[in-house]
């Protein structure tokens, strides 16, 4: 199994998927945070929320009353105001494009982080404008390659 990231947005109680896997920023979120780091904008995994995570592998139980994992991830999840992500994403983006990085040892990936990069940015500035809240939700799937350097 490997790792995901799905962008979500949370209006009152109702979660809003932008339905795309972020695999390629999941992969190299260690390296993202090292880059936020560095330039002093928040870490890009401050983003992420780990309920379904979680829920999915026993490690919180579900709450009596509840079964649905979005429904545990609108009440108890992290969420950050649109705004904050919006810019931290923004400006790792701008960093990215302006400084170009290396993703990957065999195949550089680059150009698949920045269009994941620009999707969550899209989607966040909708969160943003509507005063949304988002996060980056890690879930897992398929199978396992975690053996595939990411550096």
């Amino acid at each position: 199994m490997y790792k995901i990231l799905t962008l979500n947005s949370l209006n009152g109680k109702i979660i809003t998927s932008d339905r795309a896997d972020k695999n390629i920023l999941a992969k190299f979120r260690n390296k993202l945070d090292n880059i936020c780091n560095k330039h002093g904008i928040p870490k890009f995994s401050e983003l992420i929320d780990y309920t379904h995570f979680s829920l999915d592998y026993g490690v919180i139980p579900f709450p009596e009353g509840m079964s649905l994992d979005d429904e545990v991830m609108a009440e108890r999840g992290k969420w950050l105001d649109a705004d904050k992500a919006y810019y931290q994403l923004n400006a790792l983006y701008n960093i990215l494009q302006h400084q170009p990085v290396r993703f990957g040892f065999l195949k550089n990936q680059y150009t698949q982080v920045l269009l994941e990069l620009s999707e969550c940015a899209s989607f966040t500035k909708i969160a943003k404008d509507n005063g949304y809240k988002v996060n980056l939700s890690e879930t897992v799937s398929g199978e396992d390659i975690s053996y595939y350097p990411s550096f």
